[in-house]
């Protein structure tokens, strides 16, 4: 008998992750973001072995149609879509074209391209961006920044490789970490809420226009 520790669900796919840290999958698989090293759909779920077989995963999350899970410390590994750059990995060469197409799909688990030096505590991904926090409770992102759900700042419509947020975070020493469709949102160690990215339906918690978009906004200091 597998017992279920953790479970994510992406837009059409859904993984978990077993507590001896084993990864199953199932659900549409057109971009392999099942991580079965091909693209057919499964209707039960399948474990996943390609690269991560022998390892103990410690935390899994799903974007729209991406996938990355991560070890104590250790590794993080990503697979599916990649195309906004989402996987962490592509040409950083357009990273400023309107038209995104910057990585490439991948149907089995690939190990991500992380900064020198730098543990990952947890992973969040949103619809086509991931967001990741180390040891130290710094943030890191990469994927579609076409709203500005990065935090890098709107001159980039994408971050290939993930990139530290500094601007608002800086000083800051992040808990917890949440990636939606488009914005993404952090916790200090201290109880600070930070938003950012697409502002539209009030999502980022400020009283601002319906489409509005922000870089960073700490909510706790309004209310």
């Amino acid at each position: 008998q597998r017992l279920i520790c953790s479970i994510s669900c992406g837009a059409q796919h859904t993984v978990a992750l077993t507590t001896g840290g084993g990864v199953w999958a199932w659900g549409e698989n057109d971009c392999g973001q099942l991580g079965l090293n091909d693209t057919e759909d499964r209707h039960t779920p399948c474990v996943v072995t390609e690269n991560i077989g022998e390892l103990v995963i410690q935390g899994i999350t799903t974007g729209s149609q991406h996938t990355v899970v991560w070890q104590r410390e250790e590794s993080v590994f990503v697979w599916g879509r990649g195309t906004e750059g989402q996987l962490g990995y592509g040409n950083a060469g357009i990273e400023n074209t309107v038209d995104i197409h910057v990585g490439d799909e991948s149907s089995k688990p690939q190990r991500c391209p992380l900064p020198e030096n730098v543990s990952i505590k947890s992973v969040t991904a949103g619809d086509s961006h991931t967001l990741f926090v180390s040891r130290q409770g710094k943030v890191y992102a990469c994927g579609n920044n076409m709203s500005g759900q990065l935090g890098l700042g709107q001159d980039k419509k994408c971050q290939v490789k993930p990139k530290r947020v500094d601007a608002g975070l800086k000083e800051e020493t992040i808990a917890v970490i949440s990636a939606g469709n488009a914005h993404s949102a952090a916790v200090s160690s201290h109880g600070k809420l930070y938003t950012w990215g697409a502002g539209w339906h009030g999502r980022l918690g400020q009283s601002i226009s319906l489409f509005a978009e922000c870089l960073m906004f700490n909510v706790s200091k309004h209310g």
